[in-house]
């Protein structure tokens, strides 16, 4: 008889905390895994090649070769910690740093066009997608060989952008040593535009 009392003791007790588990899932801060895109900013870079984190920021309107500039976007980003599931429901969230999980809108289209002649192909306000590369961050000195094309990083972002920064590089170098800067478009797939034009740097072949 004892054993079972016991048992139905157990069990209910045990209904009794599933329940509070589930209602009260996380224990944790809020967690904000995902984020919206306000804006856009940038910075250009030299690349190092030591170390993890191998660049330095250029200031102003430093000298740089061309083979080792890149500029890197960053998104001004809202975070958020629940989406919707197609029943209307609050998805259930675990801790996760703030916009982990990226932003449930993904990449349409990006332009890039240069603000300065940069050879007889491409002059002022021309398209320089099909000489430019793209990456999400410089981490270790072999990533700087790992940026991939344009249509590469819209497929990977196509259904979210999984993550708030990326950079570009150039694949040619410039006719002259001459200024260069150049105007970025990020457009989403709900038709958000953001744009950025990159500070102005003298690039050397």
């Amino acid at each position: 008889m004892r054993s079972v009392i016991f048992f139905l003791l157990f069990f209910f007790l045990s209904v009794i905390l599933s329940c509070v588990q589930e209602e009260n899932p996380i224990e944790c801060p809020r967690p904000q895994p995902y984020f919206e895109i306000l804006g856009m900013n940038s910075s250009n870079f030299r690349f190092t090649n030591q170390g993890s984190n191998p660049w330095e920021i250029i200031k102003g309107t430093d000298t740089i070769s061309w083979e080792r500039f890149f500029t890197r976007f960053g998104f001004a980003a809202r975070y958020m910690g629940h989406f919707q599931k197609p029943n209307g429901k609050l998805m259930a969230l675990t801790c996760a740093p703030p916009g982990m999980a990226g932003d449930t809108v993904g990449v349409d289209t990006i332009i890039v066009r240069t603000k300065y002649d940069f050879n007889s192909k491409y002059p002022t306000g021309s398209v320089i997608n099909d000489i430019v590369l793209i990456n999400d961050w410089t981490l270790y000195p072999n990533d700087f060989d790992d940026f991939v094309t344009l249509s590469e990083y819209l497929a990977e972002n196509s259904e979210g952008v999984k993550e708030e920064t990326f950079e570009l590089k150039l694949t040619e170098e410039p006719e002259s040593d001459a200024p260069f800067s150049f105007d970025v478009t990020y457009i989403l797939n709900n038709g958000e535009k953001f744009t950025n034009q990159s500070e102005e740097v003298d690039l050397l072949k």
